[in-house]
């Protein structure tokens, strides 16, 4: 027997039903017609969703209301500022933020306020309280400006990308119509917005900040507990009260931050140690939080005769001389400087590519994944098998065995993930189809892997397909994909 759609069990499992079904106007529906005065706060995010997705500006007013009067637990209350806000409702995003006074609770972990205040700031109108939001975080959190000294190292010499990137790059994007045309005017806003960054010639850089704190989340204060750099949060109390005690280094490496997934480590931090030298003695020692996962030394034998010595941050660590260089797409306009890091992992790929020859072309399957869950999955599978596509799970391999299989490839498709991050070593002229889940407020971090083949000089599309939900649960509509699909691989063909 199903849920009884009376209670509040039943309520959200029949708004859940009707969001994985894209179903918005029987969702709203039915949230007006079910949720009375306390409605689950599942089901406030789901009448938002919902609200979002139809455009419609009264719905989108009584379900910023509803949120605002909802008894919601903090993280959702900030999804739901930041759904608003990613959408362009910066004043109902700021009205839902602060309907709740938990949301300014000190508990001495971890806030929101830092990247929820900025997204709602981007999305307000008003300059005046954009700029009182944005100085309010730098008070909130007791933000410094550092003040880096000039370092001994440097990047080797090269010259820069043009502002189309990489010979061969190239970008776009497709859809199956709907909404998904506004969305698809943003990606196309944010290729242009890089490929005017990759002509501004970025020179990458090595410098020493003296004196300083750092600890498991990345952030790097000074004694005076004036945080020179954070994501999300003020210092952690439990940092603070380690000060007294922290170990002391004479120097170190700074390249990791709170997000250390596969991503941001191989494709932002690893190149950005292509300085380091090796023959130094004593060696530099490279800063990584507890319980590093595998791939970091695993990359760091294939990058390096010499890896560097890896020590573990804790609470707080002294640093007198903290080296630090800037990471990201952006600073790989001078691409040629990364490649004595790139070169050695490439060469060791290959070898093992020739060892065990993969398939020419892949699926990256992500099925299981508790982020971002496809429902669809395994029919995606099937139908792209049936175009001559080998599934493959990266998880299951080894790191070396995982760069070659992207090195061998000529066309891979792979809904969005950390896995792409092999794009920065695979070879040039690759077919990239990325199977977009497109979140409100997320189009920016979700386009890295776009630019990663800006920067190589892959051939990138994008299929967009709108995620809701706090899990950001979606499917893929197969048969615009598979259509989609085939005009990019005759476009590669001729």
């Amino acid at each position: 027997m199903g849920a009884d759609r009376g209670t509040a069990p039943g309520l959200v499992a029949r708004l859940s039903a009707l969001e994985a079904a894209a179903d918005w106007p029987a969702l709203v529906a039915a949230f007006e017609a079910g949720a009375g005065t306390t409605p689950p706060p599942p089901a406030v995010l789901a009448y938002l969703n919902a609200a979002l997705a139809l455009g419609d500006a009264q719905r989108i007013a009584a379900a910023t209301l509803v949120a605002i009067r909802a008894e919601l637990p903090r993280p959702r209350r900030v999804l739901a500022a930041r759904r608003l806000a990613g959408a362009g409702y910066g004043a109902e995003a700021l009205a839902t933020l602060f309907a709740d006074p938990d949301i300014l609770r000190d508990d001495g972990v971890l806030t929101p306020m830092g990247p929820t205040l900025t997204v709602v700031a981007r999305a307000l109108p008003h300059p005046a309280l954009k700029a009182a939001i944005e100085t309010a975080w730098h008070r909130f959190a007791n933000l410094g400006e550092p003040e880096p000294r000039a370092s001994p190292f440097g990047f080797a010499p090269a010259p820069h990308l043009s502002a189309g990137g990489a010979p061969g790059a190239s970008f776009a994007v497709f859809h199956a119509g709907g909404r998904m045309a506004d969305e698809a005017e943003e990606f196309a806003r944010l290729d242009a917005q890089f490929r005017a960054t990759l002509a501004e010639d970025r020179a990458p850089w090595v410098r020493v900040w003296e004196n300083v704190f750092v600890n498991d989340m990345g952030q790097i204060w000074r004694p005076d507990q004036r945080l020179l750099r954070t994501h999300r949060w003020p210092l952690l109390r439990r940092s603070r009260a380690a000060m007294a005690t922290a170990p002391r280094l004479a120097e170190a490496v700074f390249a990791f931050n709170e997000a250390f997934n596969f991503f941001h480590w191989y494709a932002e931090w690893l190149p950005a140690l292509a300085w380091l030298p090796e023959d130094r003695e004593p060696a530099i020692a490279l800063l990584e939080p507890p319980r590093a996962p595998g791939f970091v030394q695993e990359s760091l034998d294939l990058a390096f005769a010499r890896p560097p010595p890896r020590v573990t941050v804790g609470d707080a660590v002294f640093v007198e001389r903290l080296y630090m260089v800037p990471a990201g797409a952006p600073w790989l306009t001078r691409f040629e400087a990364y490649r004595p890091v790139l070169d050695r992992i490439a060469v060791a790929a290959d070898a093992e590519a020739a060892r065990a020859p993969g398939p020419r072309r892949i699926y990256l399957s992500r099925r299981g994944s508790a982020a971002r869950p496809m429902a669809n999955e395994a029919d995606v599978e099937a139908a792209l098998a049936a175009r001559g596509y080998a599934t493959a799970r990266l998880e299951d391999m080894p790191l070396l065995r995982q760069v070659a299989l992207l090195r061998g490839a000529e066309v891979v498709v792979a809904p969005h993930g950390a896995g792409l991050a092999h794009l920065l070593t695979a070879r040039p002229g690759l077919s990239v189809f990325e199977l977009m889940p497109v979140t409100p407020a997320w189009h920016a971090p979700r386009f890295c892997m776009a630019r990663l083949s800006r920067v190589v000089g892959h051939r990138h599309a994008l299929w967009l397909e709108p995620a809701f939900g706090a899990e950001e649960r979606w499917r893929v509509e197969i048969a615009p994909m598979l259509a989609a699909l085939a005009r990019f691989e005759a476009e590669a063909r001729g």
